[in-house]
């Protein structure tokens, strides 16, 4: 299971709102005048993300608590949300270009480029629908696990050290 820190800013019936802090190391590094990452985090800025969960251990605004995601789940969002629009711009791109540059050779590349971007928005479009079947999904979910004060639990199994 992927364990995070947040801090409950909200509370909303049985769901509770939490702010992750974001964390990054871009600060410190010699590449980050280079770096996509710390390109991207300087667009996207430093909102901490923000995850509604249920309220399982009676939480209240301002403790700090620690979420969980089951390993097999991120993995696998992971795959859609990365994968699929790659695979469709790959798609696109080699489908239009055998299709086109076959009839017309001089129009291959330009086939190619607008496959690939054909491919790249239906990749993004089956992903959103994807996606928004997953959310009622409760294996996708995020869930609270412990305050952050409290330790986890641990078995102690005799002849095990």
């Amino acid at each position: 299971m992927i364990e995070e820190t947040a801090v409950v800013t909200r509370i909303d019936g049985g769901y509770v709102e939490l702010e992750a802090k974001r964390s990054s190391s871009c600060g410190g590094c010699a590449a980050k005048a280079t770096c996509g990452t710390g390109a991207l985090s300087q667009v996207l800025g430093t909102r901490p993300p923000v995850m509604r969960v249920e309220n399982t251990i009676g939480v209240r605004v301002g403790e700090r608590v620690v979420v969980g995601l089951n390993n097999a789940a991120l993995t696998k969002l992971s795959a859609i949300v990365y994968l699929v629009p790659l695979a469709g711009m790959i798609g696109g791109a080699i489908l239009l270009d055998v299709m086109i540059g076959s009839l017309h050779p001089d129009w291959s590349e330009p086939a190619a480029l607008v496959g690939g971007l054909l491919g790249l928005t239906g990749g993004f479009g089956w992903m959103g629908r994807h996606t928004r079947k997953l959310v009622d999904d409760a294996r996708y979910r995020a869930v609270l696990l412990r305050r952050a004060d409290e330790h986890p639990v641990t078995f102690n199994l005799p002849g095990v050290h």
